[in-house]
């Protein structure tokens, strides 16, 4: 079976030969950066320019210009911004980190799903001032009040961080998306490449809809989907949700290379039964190491999927106590 990658590598060798310095590829992840690049090379027999290969991320980070601020500087900076703006006597920054995370993670969501901003604060304040109203009358208590000046703080501290951080040059991801589609939708963003080709997504915010949306618009946009008809086809199907919606969005009524593969491949299922996550990733370990030792494993074409991206380090330990694996198969 040919992996979607493949296909995407086949599909620009047909569409764009080797002339693909100005073509940029834009994938969900940079692992799948690296697989696709290694399938290009197969369809080239001579020395040619690749195309730019992104994640989404670095995608957005490389139109805006702007840097990444790490998470530790960005707690910083917010309660910096929170010390000035809060109305009475501010946490401490070993009580304020606690929550400073959670803030941060909103402010991130916010900006990744386009919300209005103005509307969503006035909201929660007013949602958090009904919550404590007293229908006998009776007077909010100290503690009370503190809570709700902490609420109607929240829109000025997201803008006022918004501000500060962009005087700065600096965005945090969900920032950088909203900046991007601020950009796209009035003319002000530099498009260095003539195609861009997104690739392989399914679950997209709102801010990814109208950045691929605003570049399909400008005609330098193509999406390609990696769809199976058992999800697709049947509108029950939670797991085409997303694909169904996208396709809609962005008015792409054909998903690309829609395969019938779930329900006409072959499957061999084995079930075991593990106690706790150690013992999982142990026995994954284990089933690692007696494929290694059976002629014919491509470890290129074996994926481990795990519940819980906790697990990925003790799973990786379990790898790494049979070191053949690695040895053998420096790609694995």
């Amino acid at each position: 079976m040919q992996t979607f990658l493949e296909k995407v590598a086949t599909h620009i060798y047909q569409n764009y030969g080797s002339d693909t310095s100005d073509l940029c590829v834009v994938l969900p992840n940079r692992r799948a950066g690296l697989f696709l690049k290694r399938y290009l090379a197969k369809n080239h027999k001579n020395p040619v320019w690749a195309p730019e290969i992104y994640s989404i991320e670095d995608f957005v980070f490389e139109l805006t210009d702007f840097h990444i601020v790490e998470p530790v500087y960005l707690q910083f900076e917010l309660y910096d911004v929170y010390t000035k703006l809060v109305k009475g006597e501010a946490k401490s920054f070993s009580e304020f980190i606690n929550f400073g995370q959670v803030i941060l993670k909103d402010f991130n969501d916010i900006d990744l799903y386009m919300v209005d901003t103005s509307q969503i604060f006035s909201f929660l304040s007013e949602t958090k001032a009904l919550s404590l109203w007293n229908p006998d009358g009776q007077p909010l208590t100290e503690f009370e009040k503190q809570y709700l000046e902490f609420y109607s703080s929240l829109g000025p501290v997201y803008s006022e961080l918004v501000s500060v951080l962009q005087k700065k040059k600096q965005v945090y991801q969900g920032l950088a998306y909203r900046v991007l589609v601020e950009n796209l939708e009035n003319d002000r963003a530099e498009i260095k490449w003539k195609s861009i080709l997104f690739a392989g997504f399914n679950a997209l915010t709102t801010a990814e809809t109208r950045i691929i949306s605003s570049l399909k618009d400008l005609g330098i946009a193509q999406i390609v989907w990696d769809a199976d008809s058992y999800y697709v086809n049947n509108p029950i199907q939670e797991a085409g949700d997303f694909l169904r919606k996208n396709s809609t969005w962005l008015k792409t009524q054909e998903l690309t290379w829609t395969t019938d593969n779930f329900a006409t491949e072959e499957k061999n299922i084995h079930i075991i039964g593990v106690p706790k996550n150690a013992g999982q990733v142990k026995v994954a370990g284990n089933i690692i190491k007696e494929l290694n030792e059976e002629t014919g494993f491509n470890p290129d074409s074996t994926a481990i999927v795990l519940n819980n991206e906790a697990l990925s380090i003790p799973m990786l330990n379990s790898l790494l106590q049979d070191t053949s694996i690695f040895r053998n198969y420096n790609r694995f």
